[in-house]
């Protein structure tokens, strides 16, 4: 696995898929979703009642699938590594969702 830095001016929100695949595709995970973000948004998120919401980088889909199963939005996650949507796409969810669509996984960048 490579512990290359990001170039300068750049972080890691900003490389590229041959960056990314490679450490999700190497076993490398990043933190879930805390129990503090997830009390902010139930405060600050309306219910989401089958709305739309869009997971950009959403690596092993953990803030899509709150979003869905937790507070009812209809989730999209997109991550420019394919091994990390995979991962996504491959977790069963963890409890019934409070909305009746299901996510979308897309690797497509």
């Amino acid at each position: 696995m490579s512990t290359a830095a990001p170039a300068p001016g750049q972080d890691d929100r900003s490389l590229p898929a041959a960056y990314w695949e490679p450490l999700w595709a190497g076993g490398r995970r990043y933190r879930p979703v805390c129990a503090a973000e997830k009390q902010l948004m139930a405060d600050h998120l309306d219910p989401g009642k089958g709305r739309p919401a869009l997971d950009i980088g959403s690596g092993d889909g953990s803030l899509a699938r709150h979003l869905h199963h937790e507070l009812g939005y209809q989730t999209t996650g997109i991550d420019c590594s394919p091994s990390a949507v995979e991962l996504a796409a491959a977790r069963p969810p963890t409890r019934p969702s409070k909305s009746s669509g299901s996510h979308l996984w897309t690797s497509n960048c």
